[in-house]
C-alpha cells in the first residue's frame, strides 16, 4: 500500500478539484509506488473515490483492470461519524450536529451508496469490485481481512487476533486532548514520525489518542429523520448488493 493512505488522485486529477490534489500528473502519483518490487498487488486507500463521479471514470481510464474495493457503513452513523472526527480536529466544534449538516450536504451525500455503485459496475466487471459491510468488519474484521486476500488472489493471512480500532471521533476534552489529536492525525508528522516508531509505539499513540476525545450520543429525532431521508437509498442498495439492510432502518 501507498505510504501515503489517502492519495486523493483520480477524481481530483485533471478536474476543477485539480487544487485539490495532491500529485498534478500521473507520474508524479506513480512516485508514490517507487518501493514496490515484486509485490503481486499495489494499491492505496481514498474513501471519496467511491462519491465522486470523476474518480469511477478516471480509474477506469488509468487502471481498466483495477481491483475495487469499498466499505459500506450505514449513513446515518456515517454522517455523525463524520461530524465527530471532524470535531476531535478543532473544527466544528461550536456547531452542534443539526447545525453541521445545514452547510455539508456533499458529506451527507457521499453516504447516497445506490449511484456510485451503479456508477461503478457500470463501468467494471463485478467480479473486480468487493463491498463489505462497517458491521462485517466490526464482528470479524479477521475475516474480512482473510476474504480480502481471497480477493486479492494472494496469499491467505489470518491475524490471530482481532485488529484494534483507530481513529475514534468525538470532542475533545480540553485543549491538551485537542492539540493531542491534531498532532496524531497529521499527515505530514505520520509520514515523517511513523516508520521511526515501533509497534507498542504506536499504540501507545492510539491510546493516548482516545482518551483526549469523548464521543457524543446522536439526538434520536435527528436519526429517525435521516434514516427517512437515506431510506429509499438504502432499500435501492441492499438490492445491488444482495445484503440485507433492514437493521439500517431501525
Amino acid at each position: 500500500m501507498s505510504p501515503d493512505k489517502e492519495a486523493q488522485f483520480f477524481g481530483f486529477f485533471g478536474t476543477d478539484r485539480a487544487h485539490k490534489s495532491k500529485y498534478q500528473s500521473m507520474d508524479d502519483y506513480g512516485k508514490l509506488f517507487e518501493g514496490a518490487s515484486n509485490e503481486k498487488i499495489i494499491g492505496e486507500a481514498t474513501p471519496t473515490y467511491l462519491a465522486l463521479k470523476e474518480s469511477a471514470f478516471a480509474i477506469k481510464k488509468y487502471c481498466p483492470d483495477a481491483k475495487l474495493m469499498a466499505s459500506l457503513r450505514n449513513p446515518v452513523d456515517r454522517a455523525f461519524s463524520y461530524y465527530e472526527m471532524s470535531m476531535s480536529k478543532g473544527h466544528d466544534e461550536k456547531q452542534s450536529f443539526e447545525q453541521w449538516m445545514d452547510g455539508n450536504e456533499f458529506w451527507l451525500n457521499q453516504g447516497g451508496y445506490y449511484e456510485h455503485l451503479k456508477r461503478y459496475l457500470g463501468l467494471f466487471d463485478r467480479s473486480n469490485l468487493k463491498l463489505v459491510l462497517f458491521e462485517d468488519i466490526k464482528n470479524s474484521a479477521a475475516e474480512v481481512i482473510a476474504d480480502t486476500h481471497k480477493f486479492l488472489e494472494i496469499d491467505v493471512r489470518k491475524p490471530a487476533q482481532e485488529p484494534a480500532a483507530y481513529n475514534r471521533g468525538g470532542k475533545p476534552k480540553n485543549l491538551m486532548g485537542a492539540v493531542v489529536y491534531k498532532a496524531t492525525t497529521n499527515r505530514t508528522i505520520n509520514k515523517i514520525v511513523r516508520p521511526l516508531i515501533p509497534r507498542w509505539g504506536v499504540d501507545a499513540i492510539h491510546a493516548l489518542r482516545h482518551k483526549g476525545v469523548a464521543p457524543g450520543v446522536m439526538d434520536e429525532n435527528t436519526r429517525r429523520k435521516l434514516i427517512e431521508f437515506f431510506r429509499e437509498d438504502i432499500l435501492k442498495t441492499q438490492d445491488i448488493i444482495e445484503r440485507d439492510l433492514s437493521h439500517w432502518l431501525d
